[in-house]
């Protein structure tokens, strides 16, 4: 039986996205308990921990996919790529989805906060990295041939933003339950998750809106 590479890695792909918004909708579902007054404070940091967990698949789909749309680029000659760069790219991959899960998995330690640094400058480095290559190829074709692709890389490059900030998010928002735990301190926690929540959801609406953005230019690759 003779396999076809680049369609199964289209596939890939498109689960990967699709996973991803059915992830994010579960996880704006349980922060949204995680939110409700008329809940125990046990609860609510269930849901809280739900979320944290949920958040996870986003994050592993939001890491996979460069490395599976690069590998679609090259097989498609879409961009100018060679097989080191390939290898480079599934390494790099492998060890950033590796750190992400590190933090995950000991993210009740106390010596959690420079490896969740280190994570944020590597996302920062892959912003500059994907969105300078897209923008520079509105104007060269190069590394990226297609405009619609330069396109997919400045909007990925707007999640990755988009994630660093929900993070940050996320972390005000885990300020708040120590706080509601005490009656004297209950109203100033509950503003604090009410708050956060709502800067979050605002920050899920603009990363499925460009999710979808993505989705579409994949599957159309209109220009």
């Amino acid at each position: 039986m003779i396999i076809d590479f680049y369609n199964f890695w289209k596939l890939v792909q498109i689960l990967l996205l699709f996973s991803w918004l059915i992830a994010d909708l579960g996880i704006y579902w349980t922060a949204k308990q995680a939110t409700r007054n008329d809940l125990t404070t046990d609860e609510r940091k269930r849901f809280l921990e739900r979320t944290i967990s949920m958040n996870m698949g986003s994050h592993t789909a939001l890491i996979l996919l460069p490395a599976v749309g690069f590998q679609l680029s090259d097989m498609a000659g879409f961009a100018v790529m060679s097989l080191s760069s390939l290898i480079f790219i599934w390494i790099t991959t492998a060890a950033w989805l590796s750190l992400v899960w590190l933090v995950y998995l000991n993210r009740h330690e106390p010596n959690i906060d420079g490896w969740l640094k280190f994570d944020c400058v590597v996302r920062i480095i892959v912003i500059l990295t994907i969105g300078s290559n897209g923008f520079v190829s509105f104007f060269t074709q190069y590394p990226v041939k297609t405009f619609w692709l330069a396109i997919v890389f400045v909007l990925y490059a707007c999640v990755v933003a988009l994630s660093i900030s929900m993070r940050a998010t996320i972390m005000a928002w885990q300020q708040g339950f120590p706080l509601i735990e005490q009656a004297e301190t209950r109203s100033q926690g509950n503003a604090i998750i009410t708050s956060a929540h709502l800067k979050g959801e605002r920050y899920a609406l603009m990363t499925w809106g460009l999710i979808i953005a993505i989705l579409l230019l994949e599957v159309m690759q209109p220009i």
